[in-house]
């Protein structure tokens, strides 16, 4: 009796994670997907829906790929490379010759033209602009109110900011910027501000058939960080859960 119990419970499982996971796919913006044009990716919202987001797709800026993501002193000492590859390869984006992580960028005016700058409030002063514009969105609290998986992002003529306190909320505020991204590599002008209301955000999922096994990496990593997800349950595990 208890192993039929415990067989119903787990094909039900099955089965919510496959409708959860058909439901995300229905559900994914074409804003989050590549060769669309500039109207069409911005016609539907941001997923799932920041804190506060302002956009503005009548004004477009084409992101250059012979330009360098400069990462603030601060974030660079964190080792971040990896949350902000996936905007680089995105973009075709290389590293400096020689080099296996971003350039670094002192806290001075930047060259003209849009560029791409990633940090910390405290790594650049135009992020710390960018701080204290948008502030009045982020919600209530004492100090820096961004926590780990939190960031601000700001697109337009001047290419990319992206200010977070930690490599979590860089990945994040990176696959929000994906979403804006067209077919032209452009993006609209658009101010985003993006706090976890739960630090718990994950899905279980659980499957015997090894042939579905590059479906599954697809979706983790794909489908997955595209939700801001964190957390994966795999079923039959004793309830131990992982980070993503």
């Amino acid at each position: 009796m208890r192993s039929q119990q415990t067989r119903r419970g787990f094909l039900g499982s099955m089965l919510a994670t496959a409708s959860t996971y058909s439901v995300l796919q229905a559900s994914l913006p074409s804003a989050s997907r590549f060769g669309q044009t500039a109207a069409e990716a911005h016609s539907g919202p941001l997923t799932p829906a920041p804190t506060y987001h302002l956009i503005d797709p009548a004004e477009m800026t084409v992101l250059p790929s012979d330009r360098p993501v400069l990462v603030g002193e601060t974030m660079q000492f964190m080792e971040c490379r990896w949350a902000h590859r996936p905007l680089m390869r995105a973009l075709g984006i290389q590293y400096p010759a020689g080099e296996k992580v971003a350039q670094t960028v002192q806290n001075r005016p930047l060259q003209p033209g849009p560029t791409f700058l990633i940090g910390t409030p405290e790594d650049h002063q135009e992020l710390s602009s960018l701080y204290s514009r948008l502030e009045e969105r982020l919600p209530e609290g004492p100090g820096n109110r961004l926590g780990e998986e939190g960031y601000l992002l700001a697109t337009g003529p001047q290419g990319v900011r992206l200010a977070a306190n930690h490599p979590a909320g860089v990945f994040y505020g990176v696959q929000t910027l994906l979403q804006l991204l067209s077919e032209g590599k452009s993006v609209p002008r658009a101010d985003v501000v993006d706090v976890p209301r739960m630090g718990f955000r994950g899905v279980h999922f659980g499957f015997n058939d090894p042939e579905k096994i590059p479906l599954l990496k697809k979706y983790i990593s794909e489908e997955l960080p595209r939700y801001k997800a964190n957390t994966l349950v795999p079923l039959g595990s004793q309830n131990r859960s992982h980070r993503l």
